[in-house]
């Protein structure tokens, strides 16, 4: 997905046989509004507890402490997981946020 975003500034998707994206990919970036955060915790941190943080529209383990939250207002996550570890005596290694990538957005649109 990386090289298509690096070549190609319009993307279709195909999802079982009907078309669910055909636009720019900027255009495509805008409609889908969401952002990514991605933090690192160093200890375990279960899934429950970081649902429970307002604006998290869906939460994925990427691998080991690592996860990915959609949100509508990324500085209030981070602030928010901040607030979270230093109640929880947990040490956040990374925390960014970013637009959602190509990536993202087909796995949005096709669900997989």
């Amino acid at each position: 997905m990386q090289e298509v975003e690096a070549i190609c500034d319009r993307v279709i998707i195909i999802h079982q046989g009907k078309l669910v994206a055909d636009n720019k990919l900027d255009e495509l970036q805008d409609l889908q509004q969401q952002n990514i955060v991605r933090v690192s915790f160093r200890e375990e941190v279960h899934e429950s507890l970081l649902r429970e943080l307002e604006g998290v529209i869906q939460i994925r383990q990427a691998d080991g402490n690592n996860w990915e939250m959609e949100t509508d207002d990324p500085d209030s996550l981070k602030k928010q997981l901040l607030e979270l570890a230093l109640k929880n005596n947990l040490n956040i290694v990374s925390l960014q946020s970013d637009q959602k990538k190509l990536e993202d957005i087909f796995r949005s649109l096709t669900g997989n």
